[in-house]
This record gives structure tokens, sequence and C-alpha cells, in this order.
């Protein structure tokens, strides 16, 4: 799991200096905008709508237009996200956003491939 881990954080840290900015920000725009939005993307291919994405925009689009500091929220959200994961950090974090988000593409992916 340790392994994982560090892996997963050089990756977002390599990320974040690549896009010029802070290991935070980019833990954020991957895990709770990049994430959900091709998962949007993937159902919308899959039902063949366009509902889960725009909605997706929308909601993104509303929600970015309410943040003041894009820099202070970005650090809170990433701190309530270790608060919850807290307990045994490494594990529940590489459980939760790397095993799970792993499968959930895997299982979206195979619908779409099976679709008719």
């Amino acid at each position: 799991m340790k392994t994982i881990f560090n892996l997963i954080v050089h990756i977002l840290e390599y990320l974040s200096s690549i896009f010029k900015v802070s290991y935070v920000e980019m833990n954020i725009i991957i895990y709770y905008i990049i994430i959900p939005i091709t998962w949007a993307l993937m159902l919308d291919v899959i039902f063949g709508i366009h509902y889960f994405k725009i909605t997706a925009l929308i909601v993104y689009f509303l929600f970015f237009l309410l943040i003041d500091n894009w820099i202070q929220f970005s650090e809170k959200l990433f701190l309530l996200s270790v608060q919850w994961l807290n307990k045994s950090y490494i594990k529940n974090s590489v459980v939760i956003c790397v095993f799970v988000p792993l499968v959930i593409y895997l299982v979206l992916i195979i619908l779409i491939l099976i679709k008719p």
C-alpha cells in the first residue's frame, strides 16, 4: 500500500510541477474534477445521451463562480479529505483514491465495450 501511495504522490507532484500548481491543487483537480468528469463522459457514451457531462459542466461552472479563492478552497477541501481518510490514511487513500476509481473505470470501460 505504501509503495502505491508513494507512487501516486510522486505522480501528483510531477503533474503539479508541470502545470505550476501546488500538490494540493493538483490533488483536488484530479480527484474532484477530472475523474468525475471522465465518468460523466463515459456514462453519456454508455447511455447515448449528453445529460451527465452537461450536468457536470453546469455544476462545476456554477461551483467555480462561487469560489472566491481557489487556493484556499483547495487547501480546505484537501484537509477535509485527509481528515476523512485519517484513521489509516495511507491504506484508505490507496483504496478510495486508487482502487475504487480503477474499478469504476474498469466497469465503465466494459459497459462501453459491450454496448450494442
